[in-house]
């Protein structure tokens, strides 16, 4: 049965509110959204300006974020809902970490690198059947 927070949707906040980007203020979208998701796990997926009607998809490095932002992002909750997370870590006298530090951290530097290979090789398969008549 589906529920509230049971998976992966679509939330906005504006960047000066957030945990989770608040700190990529002045940096590229690509940057932060890089970072973010190693961080906290979250996919930064588009912004809005305060100045346009207009989200973003996706708009690329030479996007600087600014504090008011709405960002656009996918994650399991919203960032409210996760603050849990960082009163404990705060609580507990720790600097937030990120969820994938530590020794079981994903090899993301691999994963990107070796992105699009299976794609690559069964186009050329998957092109000459679509064509073939």
């Amino acid at each position: 049965m589906y529920g509230c927070c049971s998976g992966n949707e679509v939330y906005h906040i504006r960047l000066c509110d957030s945990k989770f980007f608040g700190e990529y203020n002045g940096k590229s979208f690509t940057y932060a959204s890089f970072h973010a998701h190693k961080k906290y796990g979250v996919c930064l997926i588009g912004i809005k300006r305060d100045d346009n009607k207009s989200i973003l998809l996706n708009p690329g490095p030479h996007h600087i974020m600014a504090a008011t932002d709405t960002c656009y992002y996918i994650n399991i909750t919203k960032e409210e809902n996760s603050a849990f997370i960082f009163k404990e870590e705060e609580r507990k006298g720790r600097p937030t970490r990120g969820i994938f530090d530590g020794p079981s951290q994903l090899p993301v530097h691999s994963i990107i690198a070796s992105m699009g290979e299976r794609d690559s090789h069964h186009a050329g398969c998957n092109r000459a059947q679509k064509y073939n008549y």
